[in-house]
Order: structure tokens, then sequence, then C-alpha cells
């Protein structure tokens, strides 16, 4: 759902990215910017920009100003749970 509202919106947007170790979710490139969503099911936002991480889903993508998002939907509600945004800069 993410993908579609992004590329409805006509923004530079790329589903289930391939990287040597994953695919990650949904990547947002905008101006120098580029945004890595990972989204889980019933767990935890911590646990999205966890795998993120550990699979360096952002290696291709050094140079630019980078966002890890880590989104968790609880499926009873139907809805999103939590999120979090870390700068991939500010971690450095």
């Amino acid at each position: 759902m993410i993908y579609t509202i992004l590329a409805i919106a006509g923004l530079n947007v790329k589903a289930e990215e391939m990287t040597n170790i994953g695919r990650s979710d949904v990547v947002l490139e905008f101006d120098e910017r580029v945004y890595i969503f990972e989204a889980k099911l019933d767990k935890s936002a911590e646990e999205a920009i966890k795998q993120i991480k550990e699979k360096k889903y952002y290696e291709k993508y050094r140079g630019k100003e980078i966002y890890l998002i880590g989104i968790n939907i609880n499926s009873e509600k139907r809805n999103i749970e939590d999120y979090i945004i870390i700068s991939l800069d500010e971690e450095a």
C-alpha cells in the first residue's frame, strides 16, 4: 500500500528492491535523499530497523542522505501500530 500511494504521487519509488543479502520492502528516492521502508506484521518497528541494518539495504545509496523507516502493522487493528524513522547519517 505504501508503494502504491507513493507511485500514484509520481515519486521515484521501488518495491522489493534487490540487494545481495535480501530485498527491502520499499525504497523512495527524492532529491538527494533515500528513504528505505521495512514493514513487519505483528512484530515491532525496531525489528524492521534491525533487518534494514543487518542486511545493509542502504549500502548502494551511500553518498546520499539516507533515512531508515521501520513500520509495525497490527493485524487485529488493521493499522500501523508503531513506526521509527532514523537518519543513517546521525547513527554513524
